[in-house]
């Protein structure tokens, strides 16, 4: 019975996931080991995540057999913290950095995205956060690839980040996209070589 229960489970998981039960995935099938079953929560995990659902990602994440750093098929970097990060939702990253499994150095910079993503707010949380890796580098060029001035600006100002950082190209992209007052503020930092 357990195992035709999974089974329906597994089914409206791959095809139709508008409403996903909790009581029945997680709860009676704690000791399940099924490679479809630990699938199954990963990909209800990066889901929870993207749509914003606190207390599945709480839920799924008490299964000690989930991946928290399982990265969707398709994608680069698809881990549920890179998709809370880039969402800006701080009570998802924060139950994700409390997860001991979350790997930090998987790749992809936290800050680096959070400052591309334009989250300024995360942006501060994250540099202060005793869990996270301080990159600060990572962070600025996040932010000025994708032309964040207000988040370019906060590091400018708030960070030891050398703005002369992969051959001064934070002046070559914020001159090229015409952030003057970003520029000038560049200018006037001695590390930055024109």
């Amino acid at each position: 019975k357990k195992r035709d229960d999974f089974k329906n489970l597994f089914k409206l998981w791959t095809n139709d996931l508008d409403i996903v039960p909790s009581e029945i995935w997680l709860d009676g099938y704690r000791n399940e080991t099924s490679p479809e079953y630990i699938e199954t929560l990963n990909r209800i995990l990066i889901w929870a995540v993207k749509n914003y659902d606190t207390d599945t990602v709480s839920q799924v994440l008490s299964n000690p057999r989930v991946t928290p750093s399982y990265e969707e098929e398709g994608s680069y970097s698809g881990t549920a913290l890179r998709y809370a990060v880039e969402k800006g939702n701080w009570k998802i990253i924060d139950i994700l950095l409390n997860d001991k499994r979350i790997n930090l150095s998987s790749g992809f910079s936290i800050l680096g995205t959070a400052a591309a993503a334009g989250h300024l707010d995360i942006v501060k949380k994250l540099y202060q956060d005793p869990r996270v890796p301080k990159r600060s580098d990572q962070g600025l060029m996040g932010a000025v690839e994708a032309g964040r001035k207000h988040v370019i600006n906060w590091f400018l100002d708030n960070t030891d980040v050398d703005p002369s950082i992969n051959g001064n190209k934070a002046i070559i992209i914020t001159s090229r996209d015409g952030y003057s007052d970003v520029v000038r503020k560049l200018l006037k930092d001695p590390r930055v070589n024109p």
